[in-house]
């Protein structure tokens, strides 16, 4: 088989400030350089759809604090791949085996062999595992839950963006390894599916009596509220959290384009005497795709306990939708996840 010389590849055309659109970005053709000592030739598989690019690739954010996630205009954009070695001059990465880590939305990159992490495959389970359970959001869950919060079986435990790709992990783990009493919030559709993985109840963040039906399914508050969204949601929630309770901040879904915010409740984090703390437990640098977590020491123990979970069923394996395109369609396809996109993980398969 002769190897690519060149590989199309979607890079940013501007910071945006707003609504992202397909003219956001721009398909390019570029060479492929030879290898060098060390690195691989990567034909890349699958692509997650992670509602997070948004925030790496904005004009607005701090670059500082971002560091290497963010991307700046002219560069490819980046996420979480899976993808096969077709190349090697790394006796540690031989051709044919699969790798993930942080590549550009391309059909192929070369990259060095160092720091690359194996695709966790499980036999019998879907292959693309190492995108959910144990890609960024499902490490995030875990380690947010055992690791940071500490929650215990006593908590009552409200999450938004239940539906979505962390959500969905933090349910079932919070549920049902924990014990807590969880509460989702999602769109009213997904509701349900929610409580099939192991909420007691779900809140549809979009009914018009949102605010009563939180006080109906949270009627003494709760202890930790783990929030991806922000925005109206935060600001609701905000009552609904006991004395001394936490919020723990993971993602601002509603301020991704910019859309304005008034925390109208504020005045109930002094009231309630509340802590909040933002929570990045899991990144990975733009190059390599070496793994950078505020609780790196804590990734062997949890990705031995995540796979004992999906083998004994504890874990949903499956709440991942999967969608065969070609690279031309990637941008499109990740728009779509800002416009009520599929719940648990959405997924790109390369054709």
């Amino acid at each position: 088989m002769s190897l690519p010389t060149s590989t199309k590849v979607i890079t940013l055309v501007e910071n945006p400030t707003g609504v992202v659109t397909e003219k956001t970005f721009s398909l390019q053709t570029t060479p492929l350089e030879p290898l060098k000592e060390n690195q691989v030739l990567l034909k890349h598989s699958v692509l997650s759809n992670g509602p997070a690019i948004r925030s790496w690739i904005d004009s607005a954010y701090d670059k500082a604090r971002w560091g290497d996630l963010h991307v700046y205009a002219g560069q490819p954009v980046v996420t979480e791949i899976i993808a096969e070695v077709i190349a090697s001059t790394s006796e540690q990465w031989p051709v044919g085996k699969y790798v993930k880590g942080l590549f550009p939305w391309a059909q192929y990159s070369v990259q060095s062999a160092e720091g690359l992490q194996p695709a966790i495959l499980i036999e019998g389970f879907s292959p693309w595992l190492s995108l959910s359970v144990f890609g960024f959001n499902g490490l995030t869950a875990y380690l947010a839950i055992f690791s940071e919060l500490k929650l215990k079986k006593e908590d009552v435990v409200c999450v938004s963006s239940a539906a979505g790709s962390l959500g969905t992990l933090f349910v079932q783990l919070a549920a049902k390894v924990v014990g807590c009493t969880v509460i989702g919030i999602a769109s009213g559709p997904k509701c349900e599916w929610v409580k099939s993985l192991g909420a007691k109840d779900c809140v549809d963040y979009k009914a018009p009596d949102f605010d009563a039906r939180l006080s109906a399914a949270l009627p003494g508050g709760c202890d930790v509220f783990f929030d991806n969204v922000g925005g109206a949601v935060l600001d609701a929630m905000i009552k609904h959290v006991k004395f001394y309770g936490r919020i723990s901040v993971c993602g601002a879904l509603s301020t991704y384009n910019h859309e304005p915010t008034v925390l109208q409740n504020w005045v109930e984090v002094v009231l309630a005497r509340l802590n909040i703390k933002g929570e990045v437990t899991y990144q990975s640098a733009l190059t390599t795709g070496y793994m950078v977590t505020d609780h790196f020491d804590k990734l062997p123990q949890a990705i031995e306990h995540l796979t004992q979970l999906v083998k004994d069923g504890t874990l949903q394996a499956d709440a991942e939708e999967i969608v065969e395109a070609p690279i031309e369609d990637v941008a499109k396809l990740w728009i779509s996840v800002f416009n009520n996109g599929p719940k648990g993980k959405f997924l790109t398969k390369l054709v």
